[in-house]
This record gives C-alpha cells, sequence and structure tokens, in this order.
C-alpha cells in the first residue's frame, strides 16, 4: 500500500515539475507569463498616482483640522461617491452581466445571480462593521478607557461616549478605520479580477494581453483617487494610504497566476464571475451608507452644491474612462 501511494504521489510530483520544466523551455509561455506578470505590477504602480495630484498636511496628524483641507476632502469624497457609483453601474455590473451572457445563461437567471450577490455584498460588508464596531465598544467599556482619553482642550466626549480629537488620533480613529478596512477588502476583490483578466487576455493573445492592461490602468486611475481620499477620511495618513493601497495591489498579481497556472480561459467564468457583483455590493455600502451620509449633513449650502458637482464629475469620469477602455 505504502508502495503504491509513494508511486502515485511520485507521478504527480513528476507532472507537475515537467509541466513547469516546458514552460520555462517553451519561450511563448515563458513570454505570456512574464509579460503577464509586469503588467499587473504596473496596474499596481497606478496606487502612487494620487500623491501627484493631492497634498495633506505634512504632519502625521491623521486628518488635518484647517478648514480649507477639509473642505478639499468633503469634495474628495463626494467623488470617491460618485466614482464608486459609475464603477458599479458602468463597469463592474455590465462586466459580470456580460460574462454570465456568453456562457449561455438565461437572462432572467442572470438578473438573479447579479441581483443576488451584490446583495449578499451589501450584506457581508454590513455585518463585518457592525461586528468589528461592536466588539470595539465592548472592548472600551470592560477596560473603562473610554472616557479617560478625553484630557486635553483638543478633545471631547461626544453623545455617543467616543472621544474625538482634532488629531484624531485616539478612539475616533477605529470608529472610521472600519470604513477604511472595508474599502480596502472590496479593493482586493476588484484587484483579484483585474489580475485574473489580465492573465486571461495574454492567454488569448500580446495584444489582447496589453489592451486588456491600458484600459484596467486607465480605468484605475479615477477610482484609486477616490480610494485615497476615504483612505484619508479612514484615519491614514498620506503614506500609510499608499502602502495600504500598494500592498492591496498585489492581490493583482496572485488572480493573475491564478489563471496562469489554470492555463485556461474557461477559469474566468461562472467560477470568479460572482466577485463582479459581490464587489459591486461592497462598493455600494461604502458609498451610500459609510460616506454619504456625511456629505448630506452638510449645514453650508454652498458647498452642498459642489459637492453634488463632485459627484456627478465622479460619475461622469468613470463613464467617460469606460468608453475610452472600450
Amino acid at each position: 500500500m505504502n508502495n503504491y501511494l509513494n508511486s502515485e504521489v511520485y507521478y504527480y510530483f513528476e507532472q507537475i515539475i515537467q509541466k513547469y520544466w516546458d514552460i520555462v523551455y517553451n519561450s511563448s509561455k515563458l513570454q505570456v507569463w512574464v509579460l503577464s506578470v509586469v503588467c499587473c505590477v504596473v496596474i499596481g504602480v497606478s496606487t502612487m498616482f494620487p500623491l501627484f495630484l493631492i497634498s495633506f498636511s505634512n504632519n502625521n496628524c491623521l486628518i488635518n483640522t484647517d478648514s480649507s483641507s477639509k473642505t478639499l476632502l468633503k469634495y474628495l469624497l463626494s467623488f470617491a461617491v460618485g466614482g464608486l457609483l459609475g464603477d458599479v453601474f458602468l463597469h463592474l455590473l455590465p462586466e459580470a452581466s456580460h460574462q454570465l451572457l456568453s456562457t449561455g445563461i438565461n437572462a432572467r437567471h442572470v438578473q438573479l445571480y447579479l441581483g443576488l450577490w451584490t446583495l449578499i455584498g451589501i450584506l457581508c460588508f454590513a455585518f463585518t462593521e457592525s461586528f468589528f464596531s461592536h466588539i470595539h465598544k465592548h472592548n472600551q467599556q470592560s477596560d473603562g478607557s473610554v472616557n479617560h482619553c478625553c484630557n486635553t482642550d483638543d478633545q471631547h466626549i461626544t453623545n455617543d461616549g467616543i472621544c474625538k480629537t482634532k488629531c484624531a488620533g485616539s478612539s475616533e480613529a477605529y470608529k472610521v478605520n472600519i470604513m477604511g478596512y472595508l474599502n480596502l477588502l472590496a479593493n482586493a476583490f476588484d484587484n483579484l479580477t483585474h489580475g485574473v483578466a489580465v492573465g486571461a487576455s495574454f492567454l488569448v493573445s500580446i495584444k489582447m494581453g496589453f489592451l486588456t492592461t491600458f484600459a484596467i490602468a486607465i480605468h484605475e486611475i479615477p477610482h484609486e483617487i477616490a480610494d485615497f481620499a476615504i483612505l484619508i477620511k479612514s484615519g491614514f495618513n498620506k503614506w500609510q494610504a499608499v502602502r495600504a493601497q500598494a500592498s492591496i495591489a498585489g492581490v493583482t498579481v496572485f488572480g493573475c497566476l491564478l489563471i496562469l497556472l489554470a492555463d485556461s480561459t474557461d477559469a474566468i467564468d461562472i467560477q470568479t464571475v460572482w466577485i463582479l457583483p459581490f464587489t459591486s455590493g461592497g462598493f455600494l455600502y461604502i458609498s451610500l451608507v459609510s460616506i454619504l451620509p456625511e456629505l448630506l449633513s452638510e449645514a453650508n449650502f454652498d458647498h452642498s452644491i459642489k459637492q453634488t458637482l463632485f459627484i456627478i464629475i465622479g460619475v461622469s469620469v468613470m463613464a467617460f474612462v469606460n468608453l475610452i477602455a472600450d
């Protein structure tokens, strides 16, 4: 029995070694692998783009208290809402619908599939935020630290017992950090689909791979600006936000390697298409539940009008980018 198992294991590993030995010596396959990974890295580098456009405070405060910085941040958050909504309704859901219809599934079933996974995404993100919020409040009550953090003139306790600081350095940071981490989670799923798309495109042809990379890179630039604003609002400083986005960008390479290992474009159909509506649900929750209510509470009418315009600009930019990508 042991000899039989040993022979089976030996045969399995022999097949794996032979497969990747062939890849190394087959120049066309090696080229596909190298170009796919390099293009995924290029897409990840786009996370640095917001640094060239946005400059917040030079100190380590998580959110600057300067009024102009707060106004700029709200405009960027408005752009983020528009960008996320545009991404959901003009890119993610239409792309998922196209992939499902191409497999021959009934249109009615496609609608049900997309709606179900979008709702699952919304509920999962809502449950996750609620779960970690309750854990944090329980920990505060257990160690009695809720009211002891506010001991300077720059701090005060809100009606719900949470300590706020002008530099957002205490427990308010955790309260808003949940939104940032949820956004990173949604982006991880989004980047996974990007990697799968790049790898699958290069398996079809080198030209198709480059076109897909260009389309995704163009699409990611406004998206990264929106993500950057959300992370800043969530308590990250500028460099922490960029590092967080760069780390999540590594998921793109992971998705690419998965499809290359499968060595088949069939793997991007039913097996992965659920990720698109699930991610859409996450983006909808972040934009409409975590960000938009704060924007709607704006007391200044002029600022409200400008924020609405930035939402429209965010949607318009995503629409324009999708037209270019097509």
